[in-house]
């Protein structure tokens, strides 16, 4: 029992440590920049050594990443059974994601800079933004899922740009939007097949037909 509790402890404070470097990360990224923060600027107003951020991000593109990139839906997900669910459950996420809109300063932030957002956008199936499309899409269509992520990420990073340079911070609340939502829901509707998909938390495997 002694030993759970150290462990939870443990596992506690390296939480929050983690959150500590976020929130640095952010504001000096806001402040400065992406390139020219540093790792060692982040550890400074962090309270923490180099090593110790590099313990939790490897690089600090890795920092950007998390601060900005949407997190793959649970792949457990027994309620998505349909390729009409998926595309809900697609925007729901990506609208969740979009609020707060505090992010899209970052991302303004990080247009003018130099280096641009090549690594987070750009640079195909390496980027973030489209491995976390492909973790989302995988359990699904395991079949097209590099396919259908491909074409996602072309088509949602082309929405996000147009829509920060549009709109700026506010562009959380315009994707929320009930014409915002629908545009999402008709861009998905399109690209993902209608046809029915095996639910993750189904472990028979069985699957619905889209809209039933």
């Amino acid at each position: 029992m002694a030993a759970l509790r150290a462990r939870d402890a443990h596992a506690s404070r390296s939480e929050l440590t983690r959150r500590r470097i976020l929130e640095s990360a952010r504001e000096l990224f806001l402040e400065k920049g992406f390139g020219a923060t540093t790792v060692r600027q982040i550890a400074a107003r962090s309270g923490l050594s180099d090593p110790a951020v590099y313990y939790h991000f490897a690089t600090k593109q890795q920092i950007f990443d998390t601060l900005v990139v949407p997190p793959p839906l649970p792949l457990f997900h027994p309620a998505i059974e349909s390729g009409e669910a998926v595309v809900f459950a697609l925007v729901d996420h990506l609208v969740a994601w979009a609020n707060p809109s505090e992010k899209f300063l970052l991302l303004l932030a990080r247009v003018a800079d130099d280096d641009g957002l090549d690594g987070m956008f750009y640079t195909g199936r390496s980027s973030a933004f489209h491995s976390a499309f492909l973790s989302m899409l995988s359990a699904w269509y395991p079949d097209d899922a590099d396919t259908l992520a491909d074409v996602l990420h072309a088509i949602v990073v082309g929405i996000v740009f147009d829509g920060v340079l549009a709109h700026g911070a506010s562009f959380g609340d315009v994707l929320a939007s009930d014409a915002g939502r629908k545009r999402l829901h008709d861009v998905f509707s399109v690209v993902l097949p209608a046809k029915a998909v095996t639910s993750p938390g189904d472990p028979e495997g069985t699957s619905n037909a889209a809209g039933c």
